[in-house]
């Protein structure tokens, strides 16, 4: 799955993977949408290492 951002974390693209594997809508995932897709377990953890690429610029990276 590939996905890009703007540096403000707003995302500008998906790739047809992505989409295939999440079964959401453009529409649905835009702007932070795409974080429906997140497990609730893993939400908060994530949204911190989220943030943390942002204002550092380095890789995201979960798993």
């Amino acid at each position: 799955m590939v996905w890009a951002t703007k540096p403000d974390g707003y995302q500008t693209l998906y790739n047809q993977r992505w989409y295939d594997f999440i079964d959401l809508t453009y529409e649905e995932t835009e702007d932070k949408g795409w974080s429906l897709v997140l497990h609730p377990d893993d939400y908060d953890c994530d949204w911190e290492i989220w943030q943390h690429s942002l204002d550092s610029v380095n890789p995201y990276e979960i798993a």
